[in-house]
């Protein structure tokens, strides 16, 4: 089987303005404005659902947890008035080890960041075209 065997053929009746090389994928046909308003409220919910388990994993990350431990520690160092037991070595040794793990682990954080983004786009987008069908959440 050579070349001219597996190349496609086009036949167009009728005169064309411009062909495309391959598959055309119309996204854009199916939008929120064509959708039922509970099935937008429905999709809202999970947009919503979906944000807060990504915020959710933000927050429990490895780094985050040792973070708030340090931040809790130095307050109650600070308020519980042993700061003058505690040398200041030690106060900027857990200052530093808070700044090293917030910013341990990026990609974690950069990830579900952006998930967290592309959900309130969405929620937003649904939003609107609620408000516009008159329906408030």
């Amino acid at each position: 089987m050579d070349d001219e065997d597996k190349k496609a053929v086009q036949e167009f009746n009728g005169a064309v303005g411009q062909v495309a090389a391959g598959d055309i994928h119309n996204h854009a046909a199916s939008s929120y404005w064509d959708w039922d308003s509970t099935d937008l409220i429905n999709e809202w919910e999970n947009c919503r659902r979906k944000m807060r388990q990504a915020q959710l994993k933000i927050f429990l990350a490895p780094n985050m947890i040792i973070f708030f431990s340090i931040i809790i520690f130095l307050l109650a160092v600070f308020f519980t008035g042993k700061l003058q037991v505690a040398s200041q070595q030690s106060i900027l040794g857990f200052s530093v080890l808070a700044f090293v793990a917030v910013t341990m682990f990026p990609k974690a954080n950069k990830k579900y960041g952006s998930l967290i983004t592309l959900q309130r786009q969405r929620m937003e987008l649904i939003e609107l075209v609620l408000l516009d069908r008159g329906i408030d959440l």
